[in-house]
């Protein structure tokens, strides 16, 4: 599909959801470059939507595994960095907001940016000790609890494998509410994932951060 940008008017968020998900991703990225804020809004808005598309499966070969996870982890990480921007839209996440809630009760709260730097999912200790290829994720600390949303991937599994896990106290949970050592690979019995304690595995995505998102909704204060 070739994308003209004197017919950006063709391009309306109705006409973007008949279109592929490769397809809104692109015109996404040619409208960033030429300046084209709305349009660009409706895409981002529309790609927030859906599941990023299954791969093709390959045989055996490095480039080709390489190249698919790369691909895969790139669109996870835009589609969590777009879901994080809208949540802070609606929750105040600030730090000085965290601490005057969480210090006069726990005096060693430190506040957690729900996104890393420059603003990009934060990477987690699985990739580091070998148990995940995969471990990005974004967190918010509030009183004495961690709330996160991580996206994970065992270390040499197909990217059709990745795992979707919410993370919060189990009254936040509910009855899908499991131990972190039932989540977690390479955690024994007594091992704790700082100050996580346990939390729910979904099927996708977007099942995940609707979770996510209907727990703020009972927790963190609202803008």
């Amino acid at each position: 599909m070739t994308f003209n940008p004197n017919e950006v008017f063709a391009y309306t968020p109705e006409k973007l959801k008949s279109m592929t998900y490769r397809e809104v991703k692109s015109i996404r990225d040619k409208s960033q470059e030429r300046g084209l804020t709305k349009l660009c809004e409706w895409c981002q808005f529309e790609i927030t939507r859906r599941e990023p598309p299954p791969f093709e499966k390959h045989a055996p070969c490095i480039f080709d595994n390489e190249m698919a996870f790369s691909d895969f982890q790139k669109q996870i990480c835009e589609k969590i960095i777009a879901f994080a921007l809208e949540l802070q839209k609606k929750f105040d996440f600030s730090e000085e907001t965290a601490n005057d809630y969480s210090k006069p009760k726990f005096s060693n709260f430190r506040a957690h940016k729900l996104l890393g730097t420059n603003n990009e999912p934060k990477s987690g200790g699985g990739t580091r000790d070998g148990s995940y290829k995969m471990d990005r994720y974004i967190s918010w600390r509030f009183l004495d609890s961690i709330y996160s949303l991580t996206v994970l991937l065992p270390k040499d599994a197909p990217v059709s494998e990745a795992v979707y896990h919410v993370y919060a106290p189990q009254e936040s949970i509910g009855e899908n509410y499991k131990a972190v050592v039932n989540l977690r690979l390479k955690l024994d019995e007594n091992d704790e994932l700082g100050l996580v304690k346990g939390g729910a595995v979904y099927k996708t995505l977007n099942e995940a951060m609707d979770a996510f998102e209907k727990i703020m909704y009972e927790v963190a204060p609202r803008k």
